[in-house]
C-alpha cells in the first residue's frame, strides 16, 4: 500500500493551477523519478539525503530503502571541498601513524626472532655440554667399576 499525499494549495496557487499554468508539488515529484545516476550526482553537489527525498516526494526511509537496493547503504558522497580535505588530512595522519606503529611492530617482531635463534643456540650449546658431561659420568662409573 503506497503512501497518500494531501496538498493544501492556497487561493491563488489554486486559481493558477485551475488555468494550468503552475504545477503542483505532486506533479513536480512525478516527472522527477530518482535513479542511482542521479542521487550519486545530488550527493556530488552536496546535497543531503533528506533534501533529496523532499525534492523527489519521498520520506528519508523511502530513499534509504532505494538506496539499499542500489547497494548504496551508508555510503557516503557528499563530501566536498574542505570538508573533503579535511578527512582526507585525517585519515593522511592515521594511516602515517599505522605505518609508524607497523614499523615499530616489525622491529619488535626482528628483535623477537634474534633473541628466540640465540635461545635455540644456546640450548644446543647445553645440549651437547650434557652430552659432553654424560659421556664423562659413563667414563667416570666404568673406572669406578674396575677400581672397586
Amino acid at each position: 500500500m503506497s503512501e497518500v499525499k494531501t496538498y493544501k494549495l492556497s487561493p491563488e496557487e489554486l486559481e493558477k493551477y485551475r488555468k494550468g499554468t503552475v504545477k503542483t508539488e505532486m506533479e513536480k515529484a512525478e516527472k522527477q523519478e530518482l535513479t542511482k545516476e542521479k542521487y550519486l550526482e545530488l550527493k556530488q553537489q552536496g546535497k543531503k539525503d533528506k533534501e533529496i527525498a523532499e525534492q523527489h516526494g519521498m520520506s528519508q526511509s523511502k530513499l534509504s530503502m532505494i538506496k539499499r537496493k542500489w547497494d548504496l547503504g551508508g555510503v557516503r558522497v557528499n563530501m566536498q571541498g574542505e570538508e573533503q580535505q579535511k578527512v582526507e588530512a585525517v585519515v593522511n595522519v592515521a594511516a602515517q601513524k599505522e605505518k609508524s606503529r607497523v614499523t615499530e611492530l616489525e622491529k619488535e617482531v626482528t628483535k623477537w626472532k634474534e633473541m628466540a635463534q640465540q635461545f635455540k643456540e644456546e640450548v644446543e650449546r647445553l645440549k651437547r655440554e650434557c652430552e659432553s658431561y654424560q659421556l664423562k659420568y659413563e667414563k667416570i662409573k666404568e673406572a669406578l667399576k674396575v677400581l672397586l
